[in-house]
């Protein structure tokens, strides 16, 4: 490659770079200018104005209201014009029929100067009357915007006062069908408390589990093994009463004390104040609330 080649292939390096510069800088500041262009006014934040559309619109209101003062004032002034344009023509008249009476004419003309003096500070005031009704009607607008500002900002918070009742009586009416439910509930209780000739003021935390079991041995030392426990809700130091059955009856033979347990068996104490009867294997084992 000679001199000439490598100089085209660094200038068109160059070229690209500047170009990748160019579309990175464009690319960076591009802008949606749909949405710069119609985007409403709940979605200004800070960095995004108003739409230009709005504006426009806001632009072409005022200056409606601007244009209908500036004809008003318009008309007025046309009409002081055209009544001072009467007044000079009929004073242009006389200053020709009275060309001769000079010394009348000057102090005529004096007279029309003093008018016109006066005409043009009429007119001076009637622009400080104007600009000064400019200046209420901006200020009549800026409480009028205020206003509706307010008028909008007591309406959200009246809507939110509402909807916090309704949650409130919605949460009121739960709370009711609740309390309804917890008064069945509780009378439910009572009912299997007196049933069980128990109160809400006594302590159950002794009371055995409602099971049925059997003695499976008897020991010399006076302590009994028996069919159930923990698998069935035993503890250590559980009441339970031992009863025999006969064909005709059951018989009562005492109360035991449960000193052990394990998944599947216990071992318990006999009662020496409750025996009335020999404990025997086969006997039965059960729960008795007293």
């Amino acid at each position: 490659m000679n001199l000439t080649g490598k100089i085209f292939v660094v200038l068109i390096f160059v070229m690209s770079l500047v170009f990748m510069t160019m579309t990175i800088m464009v690319y960076s500041t591009h802008t949606n200018w749909k949405e710069e262009l119609t985007r409403p006014a709940d979605q200004v934040q800070p960095g995004k104005p108003l739409g230009v559309q709005h504006q426009l619109a806001e632009s072409r209101a005022k200056n409606a209201e601007l244009q209908a003062l500036i004809d008003q004032v318009t008309t007025q002034i046309e009409v002081e014009t055209n009544a001072r344009n009467q007044q000079m023509a009929k004073l242009s008249e006389e200053n020709r029929l009275l060309v001769n009476e000079r010394a009348a004419w000057e102090a005529k003309e004096a007279g029309l100067t003093q008018d016109s003096k006066d005409a043009v500070a009429a007119m001076n005031a009637a622009h400080v009357t104007l600009q000064e009704l400019r200046t209420q009607v901006d200020g009549l607008q800026d409480q009028l915007r205020t206003a509706e500002t307010d008028r909008d900002t007591y309406f959200n918070a009246m809507v939110q006062r509402i909807d916090e009742l309704h949650q409130v009586a919605g949460e009121l009416n739960r709370l009711k069908s609740r309390a309804v439910q917890l008064g069945e509930q509780i009378a439910r209780m009572k009912t299997v408390l007196a049933a069980n000739d128990l109160s809400e003021f006594e302590d159950v935390s002794g009371v055995p589990p409602s099971i049925d079991g059997v003695v499976k041995a008897v020991r010399q030392d006076g302590l009994i093994e028996i069919s159930v426990g923990s698998d069935e809700g035993l503890q250590r130091g559980h009441r339970l009463e031992v009863f025999r059955h006969a064909p005709d009856h059951s018989r009562y033979l005492g109360a035991i004390r449960v000193i052990r347990t394990d998944p599947d068996k216990s071992v318990a104490q006999i009662i020496p104040e409750t025996l009335e009867g020999n404990i025997e294997i086969e006997d039965r084992v059960a729960t008795r609330i007293r």
